[in-house]
């Protein structure tokens, strides 16, 4: 897993090489001039209100088509999000450039590699926690708790046991940590 390309940006001409969630072995590249942006009603209000507004106080959301570059794919999706305004090396110093975070992708790229002889319910699972991992990370993490307990079902491991006085012991807690923090 390339950590640093799930927390990349989009520019209006490009985007990070995302897998090709459709034959895994293409990446996703922007298809020229599909990146449309608006600045949002709150924004546009506040240029008009604040005194001391500043570009860099700019809002947009966004939407683009990205196409796989293999060519017996070609697969297209489609990917929204929000951005805004930051200062960007030019040659004459520094100007503003827009940005893109992705917030949703459909259909969303493969965050890991998933083996092909992986059971249905396990990889469905996880491919469910990677659509929430820009929108929702929190939902995320638990929809990989989730494919945990799928992993533990399918390899067959005790949840619990009875103890010699017959009472039920929990051997295993899969549980989601307020520190565990996806992406």
């Amino acid at each position: 897993m390339n950590r640093a390309l799930w927390s990349q940006r989009i520019t209006a001409f490009s985007c990070p090489p995302f897998p090709c969630p459709t034959c895994k072995k293409g990446v996703f590249s922007l298809i020229p001039n599909s990146l449309v942006y608006l600045e949002t009603a709150a924004s546009k209000l506040a240029r008009i209100k604040e005194e001391n507004w500043s570009i860099y106080e700019t809002d947009f959301r966004f939407s683009a088509r990205l196409k796989c570059g293999r060519a017996t794919c070609g697969d297209e999706a489609v990917i929204v999000g929000v951005g805004g305004v930051e200062e960007q090396p030019s040659q004459e110093g520094w100007e503003p450039s827009e940005y893109f975070v992705p917030k949703f992708c459909l259909p969303m790229p493969d965050i890991i590699s998933i083996p092909d002889k992986c059971p249905p319910p396990i990889s469905e699972e996880l491919r469910a926690s990677f659509a929430l991992f820009w929108a929702d990370p929190a939902a995320a993490a638990n929809r990989t708790r989730t494919t945990l307990e799928h992993i533990m079902n399918h390899f067959g491991i005790a949840r619990s046991r009875l103890t010699v006085k017959r009472k039920r012991h929990r051997l295993v807690s899969v549980t989601p940590s307020a520190s565990i923090r996806i992406g």
